[in-house]
């Protein structure tokens, strides 16, 4: 087991304190919540945890997990582990069909556990998802930082907060704090809201307190920062150059999220130089200690990432990661998939005394203040919320194309617009090609229908760049229309992309670039006449690029990331 701590003082061994960081700024300002109590007379009283009945050991021990279960239903194994006093459940797509199935879920989850359990999932907006229709599909994070406007970060976030809380879910994993400087990888992207500390702060904190409204607990990731690697931690070792002052912009979001009062933050799992002594941030007690505690005066749960992703498990075995980071300071883990075999893990660290009671009741006492807020939020939203295909449908669509029609922005083109209803168009769409293990399996949905509702001579095809060379009749397509549209998802980052692009200029006809996900397609690809970002493929997000295309609407979005010629020179394939 590899850790940089040991002992049982939440503080670390004496000797062992690493320094506070002096970029980082001190001080928690007030949430408007309660003070987490202080645990006595409670579950450990004080005395040494290996006294505990073994019971009780295996319950504190699922207490400091958030696990998985199977399918759409509690089967005997999930029956199980919420006997047992599993602390959270995670929800991906294979556990969920429709809103009646989820609600049953949800309720029969909370039925069968043994105390109160916490209900997560990922539903940021854009492409990352995991509850479709009829729940509102809102635009990605950037999209929200395009329009630069709290008013829209609250409004989207309460909405969809109140859909989850409608189905029984009171954790969201997001909003993604990462300040994006390195495009080279995706898994972050347009999930960020892009790259001005000061404007993913303000954005951020609006978000947050919007799911809160909701009555929905936020969790600001991925402390200290995805922002800075070309690296998906998801499949790879990720590193984090430039040392303490580097760091110093990432950390303008979460510091401003403290502030805030967020209840949980999660911690990625890269590291960082001269920050987490050479360890990921997930099993690093200087960056979880050192730097969010004590530096940001953090004293709400620390939630690591997922700890079945590459970048933790190098020589390590999941048990091992979620002990090590425990004893790093961590409060919860996601062991997922493996907990079987981490659960018993965690129980012999409480039993033999490796995982001490001072450290544990740091903990005990954060776990129960976030339970105590789950219950006042449940009792201040009871009845509030109808089922999410119900009356409130309509307006929560209204928001997100509300934030849809100030985020579409004009990069270059406007002498060739607008486009008119009996222009001949070809529509050429790219398909999800680089997606991170974060996306669900069932992709991206296609922009066709509503190109044709809006401009119906659009003869529209699928073409992945690396099989059109084969494609001989796309020429002849191109040339016979009168106009081509070529609708990208982080094209920048394949190699086959830039020889389709050069393929369609060569027709003779004028090109329009829409870059759905990441606006580095806009600089990155060759040239084209007009160049679009939309940041999201939702279909709001695409009524308001045909509203704006054909001159209903306007292009008010400003890029939320500069368009470096430097940078695109380096990543251009």
């Amino acid at each position: 087991m590899t850790s940089d701590v040991t002992g049982d003082a939440e503080q670390g061994a004496p000797g062992q304190e690493p320094p506070v960081l002096d970029v980082v700024g001190s001080g928690h300002a007030s949430s408007g919540e309660p003070a987490p109590p202080q645990v006595a007379g409670g579950l450990l009283d004080g005395a040494a945890v290996p006294a505990l009945a073994p019971a009780g050991v295996s319950s504190l021990a699922a207490r400091l997990a958030w696990g998985v279960i199977g399918g759409q239903e509690l089967d005997a194994d999930a029956e199980d582990l919420l006997d047992r006093g599993l602390g959270g459940v995670v929800l991906f797509g294979r556990n969920l069909r429709d809103p009646r199935q989820i609600r049953d879920l949800t309720a029969a989850i909370r039925r069968r556990a043994s105390r109160p359990v916490h209900i997560a999932l990922d539903q940021e907006g854009g492409h990352i998802v995991r509850i479709g229709e009829p729940l509102t599909h809102f635009p990605s994070a950037m999209a929200v930082g395009a329009t630069r406007s709290e008013v829209l970060a609250f409004a989207a976030a309460k909405a969809s907060g109140e859909e989850l809380n409608a189905l029984g879910i009171d954790v969201v994993l997001a909003p993604v704090l990462d300040v994006v400087t390195d495009p080279r990888n995706p898994t972050v992207g347009a999930r960020s809201f892009g790259a001005d500390p000061d404007l993913v702060a303000r954005l951020g904190v609006a978000t947050l307190l919007g799911y809160r409204a909701a009555g929905i607990t936020a969790v600001p990731k991925h402390f200290p920062g995805h922002g800075r690697t070309g690296t998906d931690s998801h499949v790879a070792a990720a590193r984090v150059a430039g040392g303490r002052i580097a760091l110093a912009p990432d950390l303008v979001p979460f510091r401003a999220a403290v502030g805030a009062g967020a209840r949980v933050i999660m911690v990625s799992h890269i590291v960082y130089d001269g920050v987490s002594n050479g360890l990921p941030a997930s099993l690093s007690h200087a960056v979880m200690n050192g730097l969010l505690r004590r530096g940001l005066g953090f004293d709400g749960l620390v939630l690591t990432d997922a700890m079945v992703m590459d970048a933790v498990l190098e020589g390590r075995s999941p048990a091992e990661a979620c002990v090590a980071a425990l004893l790093a300071g961590a409060d919860v883990v996601m062991p997922l998939e493996p907990q079987r075999k981490v659960l018993p893990a965690i129980e012999r660290a409480i039993a033999d005394g490796v995982l001490g009671a001072r450290r544990l009741e740091s903990t005990v006492r954060r776990l129960e203040h976030l339970d105590a807020l789950t219950a006042a939020d449940a009792e201040r939203h009871v009845g509030d919320m109808g089922a999410p295909e119900g009356s409130d449908a309509a307006s929560h669509h209204d928001i997100a194309l509300a934030v849809a029609r100030a985020s579409v922005t004009l990069v270059r083109g406007r002498r060739l617009l607008p486009i008119t209803p009996d222009t001949s168009i070809l529509l050429v769409e790219q398909p999800s090609g680089h997606r991170s293990p974060i996306e669900d399996d069932r992709g991206s949905p296609s922009v066709e229908r509503q190109f044709l509702t809006a401009l119906p001579r659009t003869r529209h095809v699928s073409v992945e760049p690396a099989r059109a060379r084969g494609l001989l009749w796309l020429d002849a397509a191109a040339r016979a229309s009168d106009l081509v549209v070529l609708a990208t998802r982080d094209a920048y980052l394949d190699p086959a992309a830039p020889a389709l692009v050069r393929r369609l200029l060569g027709s003779g006809r004028h090109v329009v670039l829409v870059a759905m996900r990441s606006p580095w397609d806009c600089a990155a690809l060759p040239r084209t006449d007009v160049a679009i970002a939309t940041y999201a493929d939702v279909p709001a997000s695409i009524q308001a690029l045909l509203e704006a295309l054909t001159g209903r609407g306007t292009f008010p979005g400003r890029l939320p990331i500069p368009l470096d010629p430097a940078v695109i020179s380096s990543i251009a394939p």
